[in-house]
């Protein structure tokens, strides 16, 4: 053996002194950079042992270690006494880590993984450049492993960005063991929302009532979705739909069509409380999109109409939508047959609809104040005739700090024709508009009010509360226009299923 100071194949350099012992750095190689305190060289296996405060550094991946062996030649290494791997999805405990930094795999045994309010543990774990296989792994929606419910599984298979399958399943609640499950498998993509837990909602005419709604995948192209409500004042609404997209999982954004009875534009931050950042929006109108489905709706509400209607039937509906990036402008489009109803006391009308939404890119005016447009567009056709509307929306956006957002915008737009419904037609045709919104450790306040120009009044308010308890986040949802008041909880396994999502798979 002989002292890393004359190793011919690292770069070392030598910036400082701490404690009369000198900390060194290794370039392994564009990759893979190394600090430490003392190495040695063996000539006959090439390889190199770094110990005393080892770090790792591999892109966004930092490993932290007592003793670290690395062989420059074959590219591989192995890590033990105290192993840490930090990396963007989480933290990753281990008593050993073998890894090869050139083909991307790796394997640890006895790991902890804390990511994202999400604990687990497992005997071994081993990781390939598309998938990390665990073995004997226990899970649970905590940061430690005290939570009151807890998941066991013999095996389980993780493909970033896509999804996973756990084998031979137990779920342990209080100590009670339950199962075994054959096999249960989950997805990381956003393209389907995956099962969500009923609501509590509060309409104003229709009472106290509860909502539901889900959507599953169906292969790598396919989704099948489904909503159920009842109120004490209404016939139960209840609904199916089959999705399909031609386009790769990997590129392509959420597989189900917006429901066209739904707030108009609700997918801007400026409209609808519920649309979490300014980049969400973005997100959602620059994603590539390429939707067919077909479904059937009973006794369906619109929201946020001129006048809302409560039971909306459609014996048949068939969708086709279109959408993403247009040089730096987010694009959509949709069409739609329709055999629909208003109400169970009017005939079906057959008719043709067509939206469109076009986002402009944010202009930075100054470090911390952005501005946007977006123009929406609406039309239908049937045998009563042709109706449609324009408008156009600009508005500013500050954030004083990371806490902080505060946005303006006003509304525009006008229509033409006779519409089949009363629900068809615009709330506002000249509405300002604005928003405050407070994020900050567990807490997430969201404020939106919006006012009608031509009627000189405030026609909405609406706003949200939202507060991190542990591995669930309770939510209060209030909205003036539609008069409504929800109440849920969401899983914040959903934080680190987006990270993962986004997962640079290239790194």
């Amino acid at each position: 053996m002989v002292p890393g100071n004359f190793l011919p194949h690292i770069a070392l350099q030598q910036p400082k002194v701490r404690q009369e012992q000198v900390q060194q750095r290794a370039k392994i190689d564009e990759k893979l950079t190394v600090t430490f305190f003392d190495s040695e060289y063996d000539a006959e296996t090439q390889t190199t042992t770094f110990t005393g405060n080892v770090v790792a550094l591999y892109g966004l991946t930092r490993i932290e270690c007592g003793s670290l062996r690395l062989n420059s030649k074959e590219q591989t290494g192995h890590a033990e006494s105290g192993v840490k791997l930090i990396d963007p999805e989480g933290t990753l405990n281990s008593s050993s880590l073998d890894f090869n930094w050139s083909n991307q795999t790796g394997s640890a045994k006895n790991v902890v993984l804390s990511a994202q309010n999400v604990f687990i543990s497992a005997e071994s774990t081993t990781v390939f450049p598309d998938r990390w296989e665990l073995t004997k792994a226990v899970g649970a929606l905590s940061s430690t492993d005290k939570a009151p419910v807890r998941f066991e599984a013999e095996s389980v298979s993780i493909t970033p960005g896509r999804g996973g399958v756990a084998r031979r399943v137990f779920i342990r609640v209080f100590g009670t063991r339950i199962g075994p499950l054959p096999r249960l498998v989950f997805s990381l993509r956003k393209r389907v929302k995956g099962l969500g837990l009923p609501s509590i909602t509060n309409r104003k005419g229709k009472g106290l009532g509860v909502s539901w709604d889900s959507a599953f995948a169906i292969g790598d192209h396919g989704a099948l979705g489904s909503f159920w409500e009842t109120f004490p004042r209404r016939q139960p609404g209840f609904g199916i739909q089959y999705s399909h997209s031609p386009l790769s999982p990997d590129s392509s954004s959420m597989l189900a069509p917006q429901s066209d009875l739904e707030e108009r534009y609700g997918n801007g931050w400026f409209n609808n409380v519920s649309v979490r950042t300014i980049d969400e929006e973005h997100e959602n109108l620059r994603n590539s999109r390429l939707t067919y489905a077909v479904g059937t709706q009973w006794n369906q509400g619109t929201t946020g109409r001129p006048t809302d209607s409560e039971s909306v039937s459609k014996q048949i509906e068939l969708v086709s939508e279109i959408g993403g990036s247009v040089g730096n402008f987010g694009a959509f489009g949709g069409l739609r047959f329709q055999s629909i109803r208003g109400d169970s006391a009017n005939p079906f009308v057959n008719r043709i609809l067509a939206n469109s939404t076009l986002l402009s890119p944010k202009v930075k005016l100054t470090p911390k104040l952005n501005a946007q447009a977006r123009l929406d567009l609406f039309g239908t056709a049937s045998l009563d005739g042709t109706f449609g509307w324009g408008r156009i929306e600009a508005g500013l956006v500050y954030q004083p700090s990371n806490s902080f957002t505060l946005g303006v915008a006003y509304g525009l737009g006008s229509g033409t024709g006779r519409p089949d419904f009363t629900f068809d037609g615009l709330v506002a045709n000249r509405s300002l508009l604005a928003r405050a919104d407070y994020h900050a450790g567990p807490l997430t306040v969201r404020y939106l009010a919006k006012y009608d120009v031509s009627r000189s009044l405030w026609y909405d308010r609406e706003y949200e509360l939202a507060f991190v308890a542990r591995q669930f986040e309770p939510y209060l949802v209030y909205r003036q226009f539609p008069s409504e008041t929800r109440i849920g909880i969401r899983f914040r396994i959903d934080n680190l299923r987006d990270r993962l999502t986004r997962r640079n798979q290239g790194r």
